[in-house]
């Protein structure tokens, strides 16, 4: 029987913060929008609410943030 699970999405046990970089510039790219060398840099530390509005204004993906 499973007593407990770990969800570890902030990179503290396990270093999964490439892993998001490579998601979000593929889903950028992938909606039309236009990626670019300061942006992975610009939404470290954003939750999840935070990057997905920055993708809408800053990075051109038209899918709202919602």
């Amino acid at each position: 029987m499973i007593e407990a699970v770990v969800f570890d999405l902030d990179g503290v046990l396990l270093d999964s913060e490439h892993i998001w970089d490579d998601v979000r510039e593929r889903l950028v790219r992938e909606r039309g929008g236009r990626w670019h060398d300061r942006a992975q840099r610009e939404m470290m530390g954003m939750s999840s609410p935070e990057w997905s509005r920055y993708v809408h204004d800053e990075l051109g993906v038209s899918d709202l943030p919602e």
